[in-house]
């Protein structure tokens, strides 16, 4: 007779789902990208190092800017974001 061998478990697939993530959320307290511009890598650098100096990111240059452009040109201030 022929020795009996046992066969190992079949892997449990348990793990993250392809595309699957933190669930994208819903509700007053959700931001949205509006747009995206496309800029050269020097002019990235440029806006990164002002922003920088500034002591922010690219997007709290963004909304200074719009605040001082809007107040240049007497439009009504932005929303808060």
């Amino acid at each position: 007779m022929g020795a009996v061998l046992e066969m190992a478990e079949p892997k449990k697939r348990g793990g993250p789902r392809s595309g699957s993530g933190r669930p994208k959320g819903s509700g007053p307290g959700r931001i949205n990208t509006t747009f995206a511009v496309k800029v050269t890598p020097e002019y990235k650098t440029w806006m990164g190092s002002f922003a920088e100096q500034l002591g922010g990111t690219e997007a709290d240059l963004f909304r200074e800017a719009m605040k001082l452009l809007a107040t240049d040109r007497g439009f009504r201030l932005p929303p808060l974001r």
